[in-house]
């Protein structure tokens, strides 16, 4: 583009295009509306060999419909320990929530479902929790398994089944009782688990991402408390050494982090075989497809309107498509996001630049900092000589400021070499 005056003189034999795509026209795609295909009457292509095309998106509209728990952290298991006449023994309670996106009070609703995450069978209880209304008396009033920290209302807390001695209410644990000695209730730290403890907020990790609040149990990782009991007939109590407790007592562990309820922050929209000279750290900041990476900035089931207002350009030569391949992901995790069959519509600007390679300047025309392969691939580098890519021709070019149109002129120790040579 150039100008006369006031007057601006375009070139419009390669005009931008404006590419708008409603996944309500794609021609391959799942209820999730995550990697959606459209294929194309006619093809997008560059003028020619010394063009390239510059592509940017210009605009996406979408509602937020992702859920907050997904198949990828709905999962706990709860550890309970204990010893059967002298044995150690072990009972795990996998548990499962359904996924979807909630709010705290649903969350623990979920969470605390009589029977999800603890029981009562044989007399005796495992997992978190009391149940409420139990047959033999234990116990009269519940203590849920999870709840709101009464510190800090951004942390989850859990409970133990209840211990101690009450001339009112039933303790959960009861008495000692040889045939069965509780000594411990946790929750299993392995990978089904991390993602909703994540979640949860019930993890810390170092500088490393290595979990530090876990430790052995019965072969696990866990978090979690002992319990402890004086011996036959005594009750059972949460610290050591061992004392008399005079009433119910509640064990009570709270999460290290904040809960994390919010579902993705951001999407990544990636342009299936594109090389758009982008990393993500969720591929390992690897060389990828990705066009933008689109803030979420609506509350869940409300509109996102995202029109960048400075866009990535990706450079793509030889640009050549009959078919428009996009992928939605969490920019977070990495992992697809579900639509749940909700329309969203992309929309990218399309233009084309002739290709200018040329160097320009004195230095990166006279081959300094570049590296050129010899055309025979068993030759070796001539290091003396332009193009070499090795530092002493660099280092030389600086001092003598070599020209680009300058002829080469041998090295001193080269015509020495030559003169000896001739004799």
């Amino acid at each position: 583009m150039s100008s006369i005056g006031a007057v601006q003189l375009l070139n419009v034999q390669s005009r931008p295009q404006l590419v708008s795509l409603s996944t309500k026209q794609g021609t391959q795609c799942n209820s999730t509306l995550s990697d959606v295909t459209w294929t194309m009457q006619d093809k997008i292509e560059v003028p020619g060999v010394n063009f390239t095309a510059v592509a940017s998106l210009y605009s996406m509209i979408f509602y937020n419909t992702f859920a907050n728990i997904t198949t990828a952290n709905c999962t706990l298991k709860l550890l309970s320990t204990y010893t059967v006449n002298g044995v150690a023994t072990t009972d795990v309670i996998p548990a499962q929530i359904s996924p979807g996106h909630y709010d705290i009070s649903s969350f623990l609703a979920a969470l605390n479902t009589e029977g999800l995450c603890n029981k009562f069978t044989g007399g005796y209880y495992y997992g978190l929790g009391n149940i409420s209304g139990t047959s033999g008396g234990l116990p009269i009033g519940a203590v849920l398994p999870f709840g709101v920290s009464t510190s800090d209302p951004t942390k989850i807390s859990f409970n133990l089944p209840s211990g101690g001695t009450s001339t009112t209410a039933a303790p959960a644990l009861g008495t000692y009782n040889t045939a069965h000695v509780y000594t411990g209730f946790y929750m299993i730290v392995d990978a089904d688990t991390i993602p909703l403890m994540d979640t949860m907020g019930l993890l810390a990790y170092n500088q490393s991402k290595v979990i530090t609040n876990t430790r052995d149990v019965a072969g696990y990782k866990v978090i979690g408390f002992e319990v402890y009991t004086g011996g036959s007939g005594t009750q059972y109590t949460f610290t050591s050494p061992w004392a008399t407790p005079t009433t119910i007592l509640i064990k009570t562990g709270t999460g290290v982090n904040s809960m994390d309820l919010g579902g993705p922050t951001a999407l990544t929209v990636s342009w299936e075989s594109m090389n758009t000279n982008t990393r993500l750290s969720s591929e390992g900041l690897s060389m990828g497809d990705c066009v933008a990476v689109i803030p979420v900035t609506g509350a869940y089931g409300y509109k996102v309107v995202y029109q960048p207002t400075i866009p990535f350009k990706c450079v793509l030569p030889n640009f050549n498509i009959n078919s428009f391949q996009l992928k939605i992901k969490n920019a977070g995790t990495g992992d697809f996001v579900d639509f749940q069959n909700t329309p969203w519509i992309v929309t990218f600007n399309i233009e084309f630049y002739e290709v200018e390679n040329n160097n320009m300047s004195e230095s990166a025309a006279a081959g300094i900092g570049q590296t050129v392969m010899p055309t025979l691939h068993g030759v070796l580098r001539d290091h003396t000589l332009p193009f070499s890519g090795t530092s002493g021709y660099r280092e030389s070019a600086k001092r003598h400021r070599i020209h680009p149109d300058a002829e080469y002129q041998y090295p001193r120790h080269h015509e020495r070499t030559i003169s000896r040579s001739s004799h």
